[in-house]
């Protein structure tokens, strides 16, 4: 009895074996591009004129090491700006998207204050 046992093969390594094979046996797929972006869901938007005020905060803590392409702070500003006006016509161009440049220009144009003393000063017809 005991030398039947002993004589019959044991079926761990063989199960190992088949594990191995199959692990190796199997390959990964070398492509690796990103899934696409799910367009932004503005249908609501379409045909409207949409304001994008411009940023005006950017940090990012020490310990990443992004001070030198963050140290001309109104480069960086201008910059993350842009990507987001990009960003947003390529995935909803059928938004009239209003981008900080255009902000910009508006309030330098209607803040002005010499503007505001000029009107002040003109006379009224009475």
């Amino acid at each position: 009895m005991i030398s039947n046992l002993t004589s019959m093969p044991h079926p761990i390594p063989g199960f190992v074996g088949l594990l191995l094979v199959a692990a190796c046996g199997s390959s990964q797929p070398t492509d690796t591009a990103p899934s696409p972006t799910a367009p932004l869901p503005t249908a609501g938007l379409a045909g409207q004129r949409v304001v994008v005020y411009p940023l005006t905060l950017i940090a990012a803590h020490d310990t990443l090491g992004w001070t030198a392409a963050l140290t001309p702070r109104r480069t960086a500003l201008d910059h993350a700006d842009s990507l987001l006006g990009e960003t947003l016509t390529g995935r909803a161009p059928e938004v009239r998207w209003v981008l900080p440049p255009a902000v910009r220009q508006a309030a330098r144009r209607y803040l002005d204050p010499e503007r505001y003393v000029r009107l002040a000063f003109v006379p009224r017809p009475r």
